[in-house]
């Protein structure tokens, strides 16, 4: 969960500095940040659901499919 809040501060800062004057830049900003961070809230479902279906097809422990650099 820290890595959300790591890449989503990230983004937050400079698009809202950058939108200092403007309503609609201000709107944009926001909006991009909160894309950011929701499509990284489903990537990790994608990848760990994926992880999840090989664990369940191979009836393995998720952390026997997940080995490092294999």
């Amino acid at each position: 969960m820290l890595g959300l809040d790591l890449n989503g501060g990230q983004s937050a800062g400079p698009l809202l500095c950058s939108s200092d004057d403007d309503t609609f830049l201000c709107r944009d900003a926001i909006l991009v940040t909160l894309l950011n961070w929701g499509s990284s809230v489903f990537a990790g479902f994608v990848v760990f659901g994926i992880i999840g279906f090989m664990a369940e097809q191979l009836s393995l422990d998720v952390k026997d499919v997940a080995v490092k650099g294999e």
